[in-house]
């Protein structure tokens, strides 16, 4: 695809996520600040998912992390660079002979199988070694976030859904969770959530025509967390937010950020002067949304090494460093 229809396409995004479909003319090298978009808006966050899904690409971290100006000539840029070029393939055409050669269409047909064959056993190969690597050894980064709740207003967030917020009041409302896992990990979430539950956790829910299809979990104590093999704790008066979750069926909607956008409102609710929560550094765009619309700052960092799926982690946070329980700020 040329610039021209790039350009296009974009133009053609941003007044369907952005502008309601006003057809106000937008200038390649005029700020989008002035239409209601920049970096510190929600409205970017949706603006750029719906591209990336229209082309098929991933913005890179620096554009995630930059502080110039945001036009609609650097959104161009910024695809262009990511798109891989596409060349159509020219075959060269013999003249033809006093001899004709006929093809059998079963014969092309059995090749172009064959091919298709060795292509998929090949991604197959490759997917079984990504796996099995990851399963030897894995090596992660989380990032510690801290908000004071009574610092700023919490921001607002409405989910291109129309969804429903409710604090879960009874082990009962399990059954509204059927099919929010992939069938092989439903049994272990299931008795996860059953053990949060009982122990006192707090668990909010986005659900869509009754059906829970976001899950985030807040508590006053702190955690077990599988994935760093750390007990996270907070500080009195602090709320420690956790396992943010989407339902498997509604990834890249904007459930997360509207349940994270419900969780600072519940945490300012009932009492807590402030938030705290892990993400992990692979998860660009959840950093990117808590840090530039939530208002969240970092304060620390844990690295977890996975040998054979057992994790090992060592954190530093407000000036500390350790490998046990890790008591957040």
């Amino acid at each position: 695809m040329d610039r021209i229809n790039v350009e296009h396409e974009v133009i053609s995004t941003l007044r369907h996520c952005v502008l309601n479909g006003s057809d106000r003319k937008i200038p390649p090298t005029e700020s989008l600040g002035q239409h209601g978009i920049g970096l510190d808006s929600l409205a970017l966050l949706e603006f750029i998912i719906a591209l990336e899904k229209k082309f098929g690409i991933r913005f890179s971290n620096g554009f995630w992390t930059q502080r110039g100006e945001l036009n609609l000539q650097n959104v161009v840029n910024e695809i262009m660079a990511a798109a891989a070029p596409v060349s159509p393939v020219r075959q060269k055409l013999n003249a033809p002979s006093g001899k004709t050669e006929l093809i059998d269409n079963s014969t092309i047909a059995q090749t172009t199988g064959e091919r298709g064959f060795l292509q998929r056993l090949a991604r197959l190969a490759r997917r079984l070694l990504f796996v099995l690597s990851r399963y030897i050894y894995e090596r992660e980064r989380f990032v510690i976030l801290f908000r004071q709740i009574f610092e700023s207003p919490s921001p607002l967030y409405s989910s291109s859904l129309d969804l429903t917020f409710r604090v879960v009041k009874h082990v009962d409302d399990l059954a509204r969770l059927d099919g929010f896992w992939a069938p092989l990990k439903s049994r272990k979430k299931m008795a996860i959530f059953k053990k949060r539950f009982l122990k006192g956790c707090i668990c909010l829910t986005a659900a869509k025509n009754d059906k829970i299809i976001g899950i985030d979990w807040l508590s006053e104590t702190g955690d077990h967390e599988p994935l760093t093999g750390l007990t996270i704790r907070a500080r009195q008066g602090a709320c420690y937010a956790f396992d943010l979750d989407e339902h498997r069926h509604y990834k890249g909607k904007g459930v997360g950020l509207a349940l994270l956008a419900y969780s600072l409102a519940e945490t300012q609710k009932r009492g807590f002067h402030s938030q705290v929560a892990i993400v992990s550094s692979r998860n660009l765009k959840m950093l990117s949304a808590a840090t530039a619309l939530f208002g969240f700052k970092k304060c620390g960092h844990i690295i977890t090494t996975r040998i054979f799926r057992k994790p090992k982690s060592t954190w530093r946070a407000g000036g500390k460093s350790g490998r046990g329980a890790l008591l957040l700020p």
